[in-house]
């Protein structure tokens, strides 16, 4: 998705993103984001970028939105890889992920 995150991702923030609702402009001119006491899990999935590597930008793009709307606990769990077996090891991955979350163990 030319470094970023996919069109229908983009699409959910900017709905998610409203002014006065989940951020505020203050006096100075700097935005506060009114999202307080949540989480965000990203299951980020990539064909060969490792997960969490300079290269990539969805996790950093993810991270910083939450930022922006004022969530602070942002967990991100990933998968790489390019072939049919990678694929499965993606999906094997996600249902692990997933049983971290409901257990309370992402990190």
């Amino acid at each position: 998705h030319n470094l970023s995150v996919s069109v229908g991702l983009k699409a959910w923030a900017d709905h998610v993103a409203r002014y006065g609702v989940t951020f505020r402009e203050e006096a100075d001119g700097s935005l506060t984001g009114l999202v307080e006491g949540c989480r965000m899990y990203a299951v980020v999935t990539s064909g060969a970028v490792p997960i969490g590597s300079p290269a990539d930008f969805a996790t950093a793009w993810l991270r910083a939105y939450a930022e922006f709307i004022g969530i602070r606990d942002f967990t991100s769990l990933g998968q790489a890889g390019e072939s049919d077996e990678a694929a499965a090891l993606g999906d094997r991955a996600v249902d692990a992920a997933l049983a971290r979350v409901a257990n309370g163990d992402a990190t």
